[in-house]
């Protein structure tokens, strides 16, 4: 989730991990996928995103 604008964004896992690995290359990625990986870079740079929980970390039996 994007913190400054209240958005939930999409990043792939894969794009996420090269990001981490190398932000500052430009991997061969088809058109589609251009913004998902200048997207993954942002997440990866700043701390301005945080990750939805998961399925993991919602218990309904907590839920009040």
């Amino acid at each position: 989730m994007y913190i400054d604008a209240g958005q939930v964004v999409t990043v792939s896992e894969d794009l996420l991990r090269e990001g981490e690995v190398r932000a500052d290359e430009q991997p061969d990625l088809p058109d589609w996928q251009k913004d998902e990986w200048e997207t993954a870079k942002r997440i990866v740079a700043t701390d301005r995103f945080k990750s939805l929980p998961t399925k993991f970390d919602v218990h309904e039996w907590e839920d009040t």
